[in-house]
């Protein structure tokens, strides 16, 4: 009986870790706006950005870079934008990359989640955000 919970629970044990080391290609979108200047775009992406607790640097006019710290991983995107919409990619600074070519599954959903806020940033505007597009 000793014996068998001491595999159930390694067993267990090798799941979790399988579990939190799932990995995918880095999300990057590519979302139009309608009605709004280039703006009121930084507006909504840093507005979006502080509600998920990501800091923001507005490098130049349609640019900024976005990070997000939690514990030993960082998150970082570059955000080109204008009165036409954004677009949101993976930056080099990101340190949750698994294997090559792909990123910690939280990263994707971080950007997700950040992408979502931009968008429905727009919408409270009264501004109507059309499509978006993964690559």
């Amino acid at each position: 009986m000793l014996r068998r919970t001491v595999v159930l629970g390694a067993a267990a044990s090798a799941l979790l870790v399988l579990g939190a080391c799932r990995s995918e290609k880095p999300a990057s979108f590519e979302t139009y706006t309608e009605g709004l200047n280039q703006a009121l775009v930084e507006k909504c992406i840093i507005k979006a950005a502080a509600h998920r607790h990501w800091s923001t640097k507005v490098v130049e006019p349609g640019y900024i870079v976005a990070t997000l710290t939690k514990g030993s991983y960082i998150a970082c995107v570059d955000i080109h934008y204008d009165g036409t919409g954004y677009r949101i990619t993976k930056n080099p600074k990101t340190n949750m990359d698994s294997k090559p070519g792909e990123v910690d599954v939280k990263f994707n959903q971080w950007v997700r989640n950040l992408n979502k806020d931009i968008r429905n940033a727009a919408v409270n505007m009264e501004v109507y955000v059309p499509t978006t597009t993964k690559k």
